[in-house]
């Protein structure tokens, strides 16, 4: 059976527009998380325009429709690996691979404008592309760090599908040549290679779209069994008490542990006279759940041991009937480690690994509340963005360790002349802002930002070396430079470049 060769290749080409937009889809959703997507863009991107002008064969000129476009698509499989590479984690260096294309235009071109011949064009391509999925097969199949395999295998099959199939169609042609140099009347056996890649660009965009949420799969699970290992390292809780007055029957060894009573301390005891709860309207509102007959399940919640010490526990419970009498059985398992990595997990979402100052969202939150606060009270407060002027001269001088070390201590200082209702963050690189609450007006603002001034001009030492800098700011005061956040960071980034333009080392309050 023979397909229309432009046909297949019309199908191939809408294939491919989906593919690139369902990846510069995840680029925009995934790109903070996941390092490679961006290449993976610019490998649909380029290989979809190669596509495209293989469309247009005959509608444009040959050295778009056969030169640029097999150009496209090989270039595009070199991305494809790297941005491969850089998914897994396993990034690599291509010498060879620049050989390789450099090799493949030479040629091509050779055979494209000396001695025109679209059979060993095709060879030459074939080949070129086999050796590019052969290089991402074996990076997904053995470079891949082995917790990744499983998700990268399905991949890896799609590869090394595409790697026999254009090795294949290589050696046919070899043996049996082309008959003709037009590409639409290529004949059986370029059509049928063509809808096989037709058929494996469907699986590529399916073991794409599958492979990014089984990564976060697999990064949840991670996190899961850490979670685990810590539920498995204290054995469960288990207590049965009277529902009518919260009495206890009876409770388990791993109650005991967790709590520190002793058997005799706690049956036959209420919860309410042990102080158990720590929230007494907490196990009220429970008690109020369970008695509408509806069981409650992995609740936070605190339980207070004998010592008076209270400990973050997930609690479940539901109604027994023991002789005849309605009795809540409830479990217990301790979380205060989980509880604790949670609150070191908020912390590092919210704040600089460098300086442990807030970041930006924290900032914003900040600001948000701040605002709400000004506005129902209307009072004033000022925001204020600053850098350090010339930092990369620090780093080029000194290095990025001695940088890094400013920067920490560039933080202690601000947090130590700032007052505690005051809020600095760093944004990034040299780039800080301070939310500054309660000023009266511009000249209260004005004299911290000299004060800010003042405090980096004293010199820094660090690692033997006295390193002087400087600092611009730029100031904008609510409400007079603005009624949102964003507007007061606009006018206060505008007045920090101005400051830059007059000299630096300076400060600029925003224009009404």
């Amino acid at each position: 059976m023979t397909f229309d060769i432009k046909t297949v290749v019309s199908l191939w080409l809408l294939l491919s527009v989906i593919s690139a937009l369902t990846v510069v889809s995840m680029y925009f959703r995934y790109r903070e998380r996941f390092q490679g997507i961006a290449f993976w863009a610019l490998h649909m991107g380029l290989y979809t325009a190669g596509v495209s002008l293989l469309v247009l064969r005959g509608g444009v000129p040959d050295v778009l429709s056969v030169l640029l476009a097999n150009y496209l698509l090989i270039l595009s499989l070199f991305f494809l690996l790297n941005g491969m590479e850089r998914f897994v984690g396993r990034p690599g260096r291509h010498f060879h691979n620049y050989a390789l294309v450099a090799v493949y235009a030479l040629a091509f071109w050779y055979f494209f404008d000396v001695r025109p011949d679209m059979t060993l064009r095709t060879v030459l391509t074939s080949l070129t592309a086999s050796a590019f999925f052969g290089q991402v097969t074996f990076l997904l199949l053995i470079r891949t760090p082995s917790n990744l395999r499983d998700i990268t295998r399905t991949s890896a099959f799609v590869m090394i599908s595409y790697a026999v199939l254009s090795l294949a169609r290589a050696l046919l042609l070899i043996f049996s040549p082309l008959e003709t140099n037009e590409f639409f009347e290529a004949g059986g056996l370029t059509s049928v290679a063509l809808l096989c890649y037709v058929g494996l660009s469907v699986c590529w965009l399916v073991a794409i779209i599958l492979m990014i949420p089984r990564r976060l799969l697999e990064e949840v699970s991670v996190q899961e069994e850490k979670f685990a290992k810590i539920f498995r390292s204290s054995p469960g809780a288990i207590m049965l008490t009277r529902k009518a007055d919260g009495r206890i029957f009876d409770v388990n060894g791993g109650f005991l542990e967790m709590t520190g009573y002793a058997f005799e301390e706690i049956v036959g005891a209420t919860v309410f006279a042990t102080k158990l709860w720590g929230d007494d309207k907490e196990y009220a509102d429970i008690f109020s759940a369970l008695s509408r007959d509806q069981g409650v399940r992995g609740i936070e919640s605190v339980l207070r041991t004998k010592s008076g010490e209270n400990m973050s526990v997930l609690f479940s419970s539901d109604i027994v009937v023991i002789d005849g009498e309605q009795c809540m059985l409830s479990t217990f398992s301790d979380i205060t480690e989980q509880s604790r990595l949670r609150r070191q997990l908020h912390e590092m979402a919210t704040h600089d690994p460098l300086t442990g100052l807030p970041n930006r969202r924290l900032f914003d939150e900040r600001a948000t509340d701040v605002f709400a606060r000004a506005t129902r009270q209307k009072r004033k407060f000022a925001i204020m963005s600053f850098d350090i002027d010339h930092f990369k001269d620090i780093n080029d001088t000194y290095g990025h360790a001695v940088g890094d070390e400013v920067l920490r201590q560039a933080a202690v200082r601000l947090r130590e002349s700032l007052r505690i209702t005051d809020t600095v963050a760093r944004l990034g690189g040299d780039e800080f802002v301070a939310l500054i609450e309660e000023v009266r007006g511009r000249s209260d603002a004005s004299r911290v930002a000299f004060k800010l001034l003042e405090l980096f001009r004293r010199p820094f030492i660090v690692e033997g070396h006295e390193v002087l800098i400087r600092v611009s700011i730029g100031v904008a005061l609510y409400p007079e430079n603005g009624e949102t956040v964003e507007v007061l960071l606009k006018k206060s980034d505008d007045a920090l470049y101005t400051a830059k333009e007059m000299g630096r080392d300076t400060l600029k309050m925003a224009e009404d």
